[in-house]
This record gives C-alpha cells, sequence and structure tokens, in this order.
C-alpha cells in the first residue's frame, strides 16, 4: 500500500511522505496503532493517513478508509460511516470567511454518545 501511495507521489513531482499510518480492522480504532503482521481479510477496514509533500511543494494531510473485497459493509460500518459523512459535512458546512475559531468550536457536529469515548 505504501509503495503504491509513494510512487503514484513521485509520478506526480511530489517530494516525501511524512506521516504513515496504515491498520486494518480490530486495528484501526483507537487511532495512531503501528501496523503489524495480520493478514487482511475480506470485509475488513483498511484505513490510512499520510502526510505528505506533494506536487509543488503542497503539504497534504490525507486520510482514506475502504472494506476489503467485494462485499457488502456491514451494519456497524454502514452506521458509522454515516455518522462521519454527518460530521465531516455539518462542519465543512460552517467553514466560511469572518467564522471565528470559537463558534466552529461551540456549534460544530457532535458525536452521538457511543463514539466520544474514542474521539
Amino acid at each position: 500500500m505504501w509503495a503504491a501511495l509513494h510512487a503514484g507521489n513521485i509520478r506526480r513531482g511530489g517530494e516525501w511522505i511524512e506521516t504513515r499510518i496504515l491498520s486494518s480492522g480490530p486495528r484501526t480504532n483507537p487511532w495512531y496503532q503501528e501496523s503489524g503482521p495480520r493478514v487482511l481479510s475480506d470485509g475488513d477496514l483498511l484505513s490510512f493517513d499520510t502526510g505528505l509533500v506533494g506536487v509543488y511543494g503542497f503539504c497534504v494531510d490525507r486520510s482514506r478508509s475502504w472494506v476489503r473485497g467485494d462485499v457488502e459493509p456491514t451494519a456497524e460500518q454502514k452506521r458509522l460511516y454515516r455518522i462521519a459523512h454527518e460530521h465531516i459535512h455539518v462542519n465543512a458546512d460552517m467553514v466560511r470567511p469572518g467564522v471565528r475559531f470559537t463558534e466552529l468550536s461551540r456549534n460544530g457536529h457532535r458525536l452521538p454518545q457511543s463514539c466520544r469515548a474514542q474521539r
């Protein structure tokens, strides 16, 4: 995974990858766990987070997740995706010129109680 990401960045004129977090299955939460020897299985969530210096020196923070294999996500994966999608879009819609950070913090999307322990 990292080799493909790094090759793509270099091919486009990027410079280097700074942060390298890659995890799957039960190691995707809590975040920031080191990778290990676990073999991926169909239905596993595969997630990565990277900070890289790309083309023209732009710094990019990129996080992505996929469900491995040609399988339907579980009901729990779908539930968590809906929460994450809403969280990102509600907060992104508040970002505009003149909005203070305190307003963003005060009015931001609140995660459901079931997601707060590991936020």
